[in-house]
């Protein structure tokens, strides 16, 4: 996998490569990511969730991705997954309050950080991070498949030529 660049100024003109950027088959869609100042460890942009809180805080920038539809639906249906045994988990730990009952509070929290993991992991394998330049010029993008980043960097050597 690979480390990509593009800039805001070629997001902004609808101006992205055509290849996946995870599985590197043509594609003529595109996921809106969220692109953030950050300069703290690449993993934590991984966290579901993550990503808005950070925006919050810091200079933040919508930027288009373009995915296959074979790797959205796998991470959606992985998401879905995850999210569906979080709540049922979630629904165990409010059921022991109510019936005072300790055996379902344990099973329900278990339940709650396998989802979490399994979300987590999901993300992980099927998702990529965008950071902004402090200078919100430029989006570094990572992991991307060669090819996306092969037409990543013809886009961005064009682009600095006009």
């Amino acid at each position: 996998m690979a480390r990509s660049v593009v800039r805001l100024e070629d997001q902004r003109a609808s101006r992205f490569p055509d290849r996946c950027v995870l599985s590197g088959v043509a594609t003529d869609r595109a996921v809106h990511a969220t692109a953030v100042v950050w300069r703290g460890r690449r993993w934590i942009l991984g966290i579901p969730g993550m990503v808005p809180v950070l925006g919050v805080v810091h200079e933040r920038a919508r930027v288009s991705l373009p995915v296959s539809t074979r790797v959205w639906r796998t991470w959606h249906r992985r998401n879905v997954a995850a999210l569906t045994v979080l709540v049922f988990g979630a629904g165990l730990i409010a059921a022991s309050t109510v019936r005072q009952a300790g055996d379902l509070f344990g099973v329900g929290l278990v339940l709650v950080l396998v989802a979490g993991t399994y979300r987590t992991r999901a993300h992980h394998n099927y998702w990529t991070t965008c950071r902004l330049s402090a200078d919100r010029a430029t989006v570094v993008i990572e992991p991307t498949h060669p090819e996306f980043d092969q037409q990543a960097r013809e886009l961005f050597t064009r682009s600095i030529r006009r």
